[in-house]
């Protein structure tokens, strides 16, 4: 576990994690716009239509 830290910290975690900057932003970008959309429907759908709700959105977010 140290050496993930060490190289984490110290070393080149792009090439160790292989985890990219633009992934992180479209991730929070996708993120925010469910938040978002789920602000607006609070209270006026079930538990049911929101899992829908992301799934479609997550995917057409992603293939546009």
């Amino acid at each position: 576990i140290m050496l993930f830290w060490q190289k984490i910290f110290f070393g080149n975690w792009l090439v160790y994690t292989g985890i990219y900057t633009t992934f992180i932003i479209g991730a929070l970008k996708a993120a925010v716009t469910v938040i978002i959309s789920m602000g607006a429907l609070i209270g006026k759908i079930d538990i049911f239509q929101c899992l829908v709700l992301v799934i479609f959105e997550v995917t057409f977010y992603s293939l546009n």
